[in-house]
């Protein structure tokens, strides 16, 4: 059993990393989340039947399932560094993807910094070309971070460094925490100093949307829905601030524990404090290899949460879980039967749910090549048999609406903006609200929508 499990977390990182797909909206992004639930599906069934079997006696047992992960993990880091690389130099082809196979800088440097710890307590075990051939890996890698220029991607090197160091030592745990505040001050002060000004801004309005909703937050996605507005209303009020130059589409607070603060309020920011706080609890007098790898991947995790958005891609979310595994290896298998069950329990409800969604999401994008060559009308039906299963889809809704206004319907079109408008703030949205106003003769409205929510157009793109 524990043999297929590694087959199949191989085949999970291989598929939260590399694939690629023109079959999904989002070719790279899309393709890696959906192949990767879909193996998960797998795994999870098998993870249920071990822990179901498992025996007591089996604690004492020496695994190499950890170890093994590693070796597969540092693997397929390298390749996707190779891959960037070749690209870069262009002696391969980069299909329009500027980092490897990912979209943006984050999704690449979360996967290359999140995997710097791992390996690094194999080293003794290794032959001596192995060494070699290991140091190469991860030269490799830092240096695909220098290249890139990520100071988020720089700090995980830094302080996988320190942790090493300080472990060899066994001491100096405040000089590492002072020399790693040092470190973050002149990234984000000496190096980019524009960049840092606009997080800072991004961070300060993020906090006035805090201070609005403070313990309850604003629910799943709120930033994405009211972040732009509270953007609008401070550049409304304040038309000559010198923070303009650093209005733009904003997605994301660029900071993971900001953002569940956002949506989930302190109550939920609490519930992610003590889940911290147990993990340290339950492990606190029990520190072996295993936990102290599992520790130090949590820690690249939380840098890389503190000053970007790891989230958005699987493959931060796989280490997370493999990270978590090893710290609670004893009090899961302590629980397994009962571990087991509910997994066993959720699988058919999460199975229905994915491959439902799956399928509506792969005729959308069916859906949505044919419209973009002139077939909407050929398509519109279908359009409105998915509009119940994908209204929370604000890709989708934004296509519709768009599309229905092309053709002249401009109450539906509006109808299904509006619902989209409740999910998502942006620009292009905001435009679309106004077209469609203007269309229908509803100049104050659309006047109003131009200068209330896009406010900040010109100067985004200008």
């Amino acid at each position: 059993m524990s043999f297929l499990i590694k087959i199949f977390y191989l085949l999970l990182s291989i598929s939260t990393v590399f694939t690629i797909s023109e079959y999904f909206p989002d070719a790279m992004t899309d393709a890696k989340w959906y192949s990767a639930l879909g193996i998960l599906i797998v795994v999870i069934f098998l993870l249920a039947l071990y822990l179901l079997n498992y025996k007591e006696r089996s604690l004492v047992v020496k695994y190499n399932f950890p170890e093994c992960i590693e070796i597969i993990t540092v693997i397929i880091c390298t390749i996707q560094v190779l891959l960037f690389l070749l690209a870069r130099l262009d002696i391969t082809p980069n299909y329009q993807h500027t980092y490897g196979s990912f979209d943006t800088v984050t999704g690449f440097v979360s996967c290359i910094s999140i995997s710097m710890p791992l390996g690094i307590r194999l080293w003794i075990k290794m032959s001596k070309w192995k060494k070699v051939l290991f140091v190469i890996c991860k030269l490799t890698c830092v240096m695909a971070i220098i290249i890139v220029e990520s100071r988020t991607g720089i700090l995980c090197v830094i302080m996988c460094g320190l942790m090493l160091f300080f472990r060899k030592l066994n001491t100096g745990l405040i000089w590492g925490i002072l020399f790693f505040i040092l470190a973050i001050i002149i990234l984000f002060v000496f190096f980019k100093f524009e960049s840092s000004q606009g997080r800072w801004f991004i961070c300060c309005m993020t906090l006035k949307m805090i201070s609005q909703k403070p313990l309850t937050g604003w629910g799943i996605n709120g930033f994405e829905a009211h972040y732009m507005n509270i953007q609008a209303d401070f550049f409304e009020k304040n038309e000559n601030n010198e923070n303009y130059i650093f209005a733009d589409n904003i997605l994301h607070p660029l900071n993971e524990f900001l953002n569940i603060t956002v949506d989930f309020g302190f109550i939920g920011l609490g519930i992610l404090i003590l889940s911290i706080i147990f993990i340290i609890y339950i492990n606190y007098h029990n520190r072996n290899e295993d936990i102290c790898l599992g520790i130090q991947i949590l820690v690249c995790i939380g840098i890389l949460s503190m000053f970007s958005y790891p989230f958005d891609y699987p493959f931060s979310w796989l280490m997370l879980v493999f990270s978590l595994i090893i710290i609670l290896k004893r009090f899961i298998l302590s629980h397994s039967h009962l571990i087991g069950l509910i997994l066993l329990c959720f699988l058919p409800i999460y199975g229905y749910s994915f491959f439902n969604k799956l399928s509506y999401i792969l005729e959308y994008k069916q859906l949505y090549n044919k419209a973009s060559y002139g077939m909407f009308d050929q398509v519109r039906y279908r359009y409105e048999q998915l509009y119940p299963y994908l209204k929370n889809d604000p890709r989708f809704l934004y296509n519709y609406a768009s599309e229905l206004n092309e053709i002249g319907e401009y109450e539906k079109a509006l109808s299904v903006a509006i619902e989209c408008r409740k999910i998502l703030a942006d620009y292009d949205l905001c435009l679309l609200i106004g077209d469609i106003a203007y269309n229908l003769n509803y100049l104050s409205i659309a006047l109003m929508k131009l200068r209330k929510e896009c406010n900040l157009l010109e100067m985004s793109v200008g």
